[in-house]
């Protein structure tokens, strides 16, 4: 008989944010080209949108990521898409199912980038549910910093005086 206490889900949420000296439409775009996303990110070897195209309402995102030394494959479907301010993104795996947001904010004269996941663990993986949540909450800040740091590398410089 399987245990109750295995057979209901463990949710985990994740939110960070970071200030990014660089526009709002430079962000969005480094974020929302998958081109782009695979030459910052720092676990991510490839990412597409299956069957070509922009990333659109949805759309299915496919990912070849490194974590933890294993190489894993993720689809991840748009499932809300707001050009150029937010997107959310539904995905799942043997074991576990997440939600991810990413909102950009223009804040003065650059950026407030949100990031949110939100992570279901069932069966056998919510035993390692604390150990997922902070190797994602790991990747999550490495990833913000990634974003921070090419986004102000790419950014205009300030017009001279």
């Amino acid at each position: 008989m399987l245990d109750p206490e295995m057979a209901s889900p463990r949710t985990h949420s994740i939110s960070e944010h970071v200030f990014i000296d660089a526009s709002p439409e430079l962000v969005w775009k480094l974020y929302d080209d998958p081109a782009e996303l695979v030459r910052w990110a720092p676990s991510l070897l490839t990412a597409e949108i299956e069957g070509g195209g922009p990333k659109r309402l949805g759309a299915k995102l496919r990912c070849s990521m490194k974590m933890a030394g294993f190489k894993m494959q993720t689809v991840e479907e748009v499932v809300a898409y707001e050009a150029p301010r937010k997107s959310a993104l539904r995905g799942s795996s043997p074991g576990m199912g997440y939600d991810m947001v990413l909102e950009i904010v223009p804040d003065g004269k650059g950026t407030r980038a949100y990031y949110e996941c939100v992570a279901t663990y069932r069966g056998a993986m919510r035993l390692l549910a604390r150990l997922m949540n902070r190797m994602n909450r790991d990747m999550i800040k490495s990833a913000l910093a990634s974003l921070k740091a090419e986004a102000e590398r790419r950014r205009e410089p300030p017009p001279r005086s």
